[in-house]
């Protein structure tokens, strides 16, 4: 009986010198599985972080793609302006002359419709909050002041020298008149303003606030920090 109690205690001991080892071994284990998931998860993050800066320098890249003729396409804006006022005085004698014009300034728009620069039709227009508002909404994100005008919207009178409504003209398209007519009519308009800064979206609006020697500026001068 001695011997075999004596071969039970050696089992029990060897079996208790062996569980150390093996509680060491799981440790290991569960710290490499730990190792491993840490791993994982910053690879994963790294993954992210890269696909992050791919896509900003696409948008980058896109963005400078599509402003790079920004200077080049706005400088040819007076240029159209100009044809549109010498085909704007057509009639029986000059119709032949001015077809060269015509061809020229077709051209020219086409030009611009191909770097998607496309007129926005307002004059005698309904209000579109779609656009219109969302010009103001991103003055206001900008922490400008937006105070509306009285003549506004869905009863603007005034679009420039190519449109003016006043009781004194017999003609709108106050482009048909001289040039100090031009300017006595847009001085008249922009006193309203007391020389606060006047922002424009449209080309030919800013160059009548311009003409009147008010304080306009383009929105897109402001956006680009131009001003």
């Amino acid at each position: 009986m001695k011997e075999e109690n004596k071969t039970k205690n050696t089992k029990t001991e060897v079996k208790k010198e062996h569980t150390p080892k093996k509680d060491k071994r799981i440790e290991e284990i569960e710290k490499l599985k730990q190792e491993v998931a840490e791993e994982k998860d910053k690879r994963m993050r790294i993954q992210a972080e890269m696909m992050n800066i791919k896509k900003r320098s696409d948008d980058t890249l896109a963005m400078y793609r599509k402003y790079a003729n920004e200077d080049i396409l706005k400088s040819l804006l007076p240029i159209i302006d100009n044809f549109e006022r010498a085909l704007s005085m057509e009639n029986d004698e000059n119709r032949e002359f001015l077809k060269g014009f015509a061809m020229i300034y077709t051209n020219i728009l086409n030009i611009l419709e191909a770097n998607e620069v496309k007129e926005i039709v307002s004059l005698n227009e309904t209000f579109d909050p779609e656009v219109h508002q969302a010009v103001r909404s991103l003055l206001k994100k900008m922490n400008i002041e937006v105070i509306e005008m009285k003549n506004n919207k869905d009863n603007s009178i005034f679009c420039g020298t190519l449109h003016y409504e006043s009781k004194a003209l017999d003609d709108t398209h106050l482009s048909h008149y001289p040039k100090d007519v031009q300017e006595k009519y847009m001085q008249e308009y922009v006193q309203q303003f007391d020389n606060k800064k006047i922002i424009c979206v449209c080309n030919r609006c800013l160059k009548g606030i311009l003409l009147g020697k008010g304080n306009g500026v383009h929105l897109l001068e402001m956006l680009f920090n131009k001003k």
